[in-house]
């Protein structure tokens, strides 16, 4: 008999059957999808107050809702000792606010995302010192919350937007993800000086990128359809083993590609990089993983049958 992966509760749930409990146990986490009937709340809670580590995902959906259940947000008034939060806002209406977090005691790691309203108040995040990551990726996280950024030792932060004028240098940013816009990106290296990898994506008013050379511990690089980009930057680094350039229509030039020596995992798709250019590097570098997309079919199919001879990878990361 199989046994069930990834415990996940709905308003139909009944009971807590013993290979739910024996799930939540084992991966130290559970998935509520909008609301969960109070009885078998209570089980739960009696489950994992003790549970240190636990992951609790929210997804809240349209549904027609029952008599005695707890929805939404309000499931937190009951499990005052989970760790790590993950909301995901899938309903037609927008998620207001995040006020039940008052109920939290101890928050290591906060993501949101889907319908939010764009005027949610964060604050609530503030009674936590101890955030190791913060993900807001649906909307503008002002920066008037960003004593939050700079009060928690965040090792991951994702936003929308970045204004890194009002941060502080903060070592403990190891993983960045910018998913619109990064205003005073010169300073990057100096605000977060151990930052390991970099995903910018869709950041349509960066042009230049040698503020990427004096990122000195860089092991991973994500731009994707990041229009500004025509040539890839110098690198100081000489961690980086991880590059993907992904839709980025404008990128010409991979010249420096070529002082990467511990690169091993490449991606290029849908670029205007000459596809000799893309040949040569089988010969002049040994990757594990080489992925390449192009808008000509035929060009491909030389790829694909390259990567076979050469006995590279050719998947996507």
């Amino acid at each position: 008999m199989s046994r069930i992966n990834y415990a996940r509760l709905t308003i139909n749930t009944n009971n807590l059957s013993d290979d739910i409990i024996s799930s939540i146990k084992r991966n130290k986490s559970l998935s509520i999808y909008s609301g969960v009937q109070k009885n078998v709340l209570i089980d739960l809670v009696k489950i994992i107050k003790n549970i240190n580590g636990f992951k609790l995902v929210i997804i809240l959906e349209d549904s027609n809702l029952i008599n005695n259940s707890i929805n939404g947000l309000d499931i937190l008034e009951f499990l005052p000792s989970i760790n790590h939060l993950h909301i995901l806002v899938h309903q037609t209406t927008p998620l207001l606010n995040i006020d039940a977090l008052e109920y939290v005691d101890n928050l290591r790691t906060f993501s949101v995302s889907g319908n939010l309203n764009k005027n949610i108040d964060f604050s609530p995040l503030r009674k936590f010192v101890r955030l190791s990551s913060l993900h807001i990726n649906d909307l503008i996280f002002s920066d008037k919350y960003y004593d939050i950024i700079n009060n928690n030792p965040i090792e991951s932060l994702s936003l929308r937007k970045i204004s890194l004028s009002h941060l502080n240098e903060k070592s403990s940013i190891k993983n960045l993800e910018v998913l619109n816009e990064l205003i005073d990106e010169q300073t990057l290296a100096s605000k977060f000086p151990n930052i390991s990898y970099l995903t910018l994506i869709n950041c349509r008013k960066l042009s230049d990128f040698s503020f990427i050379s004096n990122c000195l511990n860089l092991e991973g690089l994500d731009i994707n359809s990041v229009k500004g980009l025509t040539s890839i930057p110098r690198f100081k680094s000489d961690k980086l083993h991880t590059l993907q350039i992904l839709n980025c229509k404008n990128l010409e030039d991979i010249t420096h590609i070529y002082n990467l020596k511990k690169l091993k995992n490449l991606a290029i798709t849908f670029s205007k990089v000459d596809f000799e250019s893309i040949i040569n590097i089988f010969s002049k570098m040994s990757l594990h993983n080489f992925y390449f997309l192009s808008s000509k079919n035929k060009e491909n199919e030389i790829f694909d049958k390259l990567t076979i001879e050469h006995k590279v990878n050719n998947s996507a990361m």
